[in-house]
């Protein structure tokens, strides 16, 4: 299954929010098919608790590779050549 596959029937929550979208639509689960838990470190976060956003795009290569080795078979010491990952959800509110 293919990235694409699995993206594309949730493109409507990236796109930037208007007046029919609301942050409540990000945080309905059923949405989403993968989940993945982790702690943050000290360091992720400023004075005020928010997350730098270089973090938040560890945060996505990191869950991006994860789902692929889980979920795809990606073995990426037996892989030939590179991978490229691109990524820009064009989201505006918080995660």
């Amino acid at each position: 299954m293919s990235l694409c596959r699995i993206v594309r029937p949730y493109y409507p929550l990236f796109k930037r929010q208007n007046s029919s979208t609301t942050k409540s639509d990000f945080r309905d689960r059923s949405l989403y098919k993968y989940f993945v838990g982790f702690q943050t470190r000290w360091r992720d976060n400023d004075i005020y608790g928010h997350v730098n956003n270089v973090v938040y795009g560890e945060w996505v290569d990191s869950i991006v590779n994860k789902y692929l080795i889980e979920k795809c078979s990606l073995e990426p010491l037996k892989s030939p050549g590179r991978s490229r990952q691109i990524n820009g959800s064009g989201r505006t509110g918080p995660l």
